[in-house]
């Protein structure tokens, strides 16, 4: 069983388990054939209703934000909690900035006489701001336009934690 089990994928595994004939008894390998049936047979019910749920979604998504799919990096997850947080505070959001400023990736200017520095904005939504860093990461690796911009800001002497926080590229997640 060990040997099916390197090579059997889990669904595989879930259905070899809702296979396992139902016996009566009350012996342990009788007990945890039950347990391991019923156990798979509840696996693909909520596989079931978790893709119903994301069809649901989708069709919300069409309505709500018909382009953000077509952004790169940006997947189910990642545009739930995009337009949960412009839905939030539909008022605060006019514009790319202020979109920025509510996820709390907007620079905040600290400077003085003599530097001219820019620090975190630590306002915001902390979800909105985790989702932009992953897409923002998906992109330093995917997207050769930021790849590009990337070397680009490397060999200005930029660190690579500066450059995910303040990218300098053209194309922006489209949520408004």
């Amino acid at each position: 069983m060990a040997d099916r089990a390197q090579t059997c994928s889990p669904l595989c595994e879930v259905l070899r388990g809702t296979r396992l004939a139902p016996a009566a008894g009350h012996d342990p390998a009788t007990l945890s054939r039950r347990a391991i049936r019923t156990l798979a047979r509840r696996w693909l019910a909520l596989t079931d209703e978790i893709n119903a749920h994301n069809k649901d979604l989708d069709g919300l998504f069409a309505i709500a934000a018909p382009n953000l799919f077509a952004e790169l990096g940006v997947s189910r997850d990642v545009a739930a909690k995009l337009v949960t947080t412009a839905g939030d505070h539909p008022e605060r959001v006019r514009s790319e900035s202020s979109f920025g400023a509510l996820c709390g990736v907007s620079p905040i200017r600290e400077s003085s006489v003599k530097s001219n520095s820019h620090r975190r904005n630590r306002a915001g939504d902390r979800q909105a701001n985790n989702v932009l860093w992953t897409v923002a990461r998906v992109r330093l690796i995917r997207d050769p336009e930021t790849v590009t911009c990337a070397e680009q800001r490397i060999t200005e002497g930029l660190t690579h934690r500066e450059i995910v926080r303040y990218p300098h590229t053209s194309r922006s997640i489209n949520v408004i």
